[in-house]
């Protein structure tokens, strides 16, 4: 017949003996079990402030897990904070890099995405959805929409984009009418027609649509040939360095790891009988220093904890509810992560370097400066 297994809970002693720990857990011998042992790396802690973790997270928010993961530390965080930054959030750190979160505005209707925020630091607000559907940037004319090597292939609007255009942000160039070099180079600018690349790969030379505009190096070169000393001065042309993600190592820490053997204990259904089985399970379990806690005197820090028998198990005596553990007077003890130096894999964006030896670049155009550009050569200079 089928095996079926079913749970030991801990006993009351066992449980009164473990402290704040709750529950340990682990899989094994066809079902899950409890672990009396309450192995750290696995058990579910709540501290004296009602946090709770698992394993060897720390307990810094409501609701801490620590995943391993090779060569990477994953720590997510749920949390409701009870002080500045007030909010609830969710949050995510990778070892060796910053801690990315996203969370409620203090105070505020809405939800934002964060970096480097924690319980005593607000970070710094990248993204905030508003309450009322709006999408907006965490700082004002800071922020970029897609980049030139991650470019957005086709955004769409019901109304034309609103740009700032307020003449107490601005000042006038000399008399603000364009000079003979300029004008020179505006009727230098002669717009083509053309297709693009990627159009006529995937449609065909037939099928690819014809645009009209300008070549940007042309309107460069075209401003060095009319004496303009430097033609980027001018906010309609630009050029970006071609960039490529790269994958390297960098340096990184993690908790130290070692195998340990553990006997599960089980119950299970054998031809009518319950059998309790035990089975050694070798697990991985993360190493710790203890170091006494002193307080700001240097004086030792007591604790309690339960007297154990020549077994090993608690020893306990009569209470008015039952069984109680026999406790004793130690030094408190501070569970310190034995860390070594490991390298972590990272994406960093590089220049793409052409076979000249010099970085390759996008170039652009801004093509509303270019016609008032243009406009005003024709028709400010000529009058002038």
């Amino acid at each position: 017949m089928p095996e079926t297994s079913t749970t030991i809970t801990a006993t009351n002693a066992e449980t009164r003996a473990a402290g704040t720990r709750m529950l340990g857990f682990v899989l094994g011998g066809g079902g899950a079990i409890v672990d009396k042992l309450l192995d750290p790396a696995n058990f579910l802690t709540k501290d004296g402030s009602g946090r709770y973790s698992i394993g060897t997270a720390s307990a810094n928010y409501l609701f801490n897990a620590a995943l391993p993961n090779p060569g990477r530390g994953i720590l997510a965080d749920f949390a409701n904070h009870d002080g500045a930054p007030n909010g609830a959030q969710i949050s995510f750190t990778q070892n060796g890099i910053a801690n990315w979160c996203v969370g409620q505005v203090p105070g505020v209707s809405a939800c934002a995405i964060y970096v480097d925020r924690n319980a005593a630091f607000d970070g710094t607000e990248l993204w905030r959805w508003e309450s009322g559907g709006t999408f907006r940037p965490g700082g004002d004319n800071t922020q970029n929409l897609a980049a030139s090597g991650k470019r957005i292939a086709n955004s769409y609007f019901g109304s034309s984009p609103t740009v700032t255009s307020d003449a107490t942000q601005k000042r006038l160039r000399g008399d603000g009418t364009p000079m003979a070099a300029e004008i020179a180079w505006a009727r230098a600018i002669v717009p083509r027609v053309y297709q693009m690349l990627d159009a006529i790969a995937a449609k065909g030379e037939a099928e690819a649509r014809c645009h009209w505009g300008v070549f940007a190096q042309e309107v460069y070169q075209a401003g060095i040939d009319a004496g303009i000393d430097d033609p980027f001065r001018h906010g309609f042309l630009g050029r970006d360095a071609r960039t490529r993600t790269e994958t390297v190592m960098v340096p990184g820490k993690r908790q130290k790891v070692r195998q340990v053997t553990f006997i599960d204990r089980f119950v299970q259904m054998r031809d009518g009988r319950a059998v309790l089985v035990e089975r050694p399970t070798v697990r991985d379990e993360h190493e710790f220093t203890d170091v006494p806690v002193v307080d700001e005197e240097g004086r030792l820090v007591q604790t309690e904890e339960p007297m154990l028998d020549d077994s090993g198990a608690p020893i306990v005596k009569p209470g008015p509810d039952g069984p109680v553990a026999v406790m004793r007077q130690v030094p408190l003890i501070h569970r310190d992560p034995v860390m070594e130096d490991i390298e972590v894999e990272q994406e960093m964006t590089v220049p793409v370097i052409g076979e000249d030896g010099e970085p390759e670049y996008i170039w652009n155009v801004r093509y509303d400066e270019l016609i008032l550009f243009v406009w005003a050569c024709g028709v400010l200079g000529s009058a002038a």
